[in-house]
């Protein structure tokens, strides 16, 4: 699937990665798209949120 969007948006730069522990850089935003959160445990879903918080820019808003 990220093959098949990437040449429909080159624009885009795709990644498959682990939202509990990938570091990817600093960004504005992170977005989990189609439920995957819900799919985690608690404690898998408390190492997603801290490892989002470390990917996003401290000047960044999340809620």
């Amino acid at each position: 699937m990220i093959a098949i969007a990437q040449k429909k948006c080159d624009t885009i730069r795709f990644r498959q990665a682990d939202m509990r522990s990938s570091y990817l850089g600093k960004f504005d935003a992170v977005i989990s798209i189609f439920n995957a959160i819900g799919h985690l445990s608690k404690a898998e879903f408390r190492k997603a949120l801290c490892n989002v918080a470390r990917n996003l820019r401290a000047e960044s808003v999340y809620f």
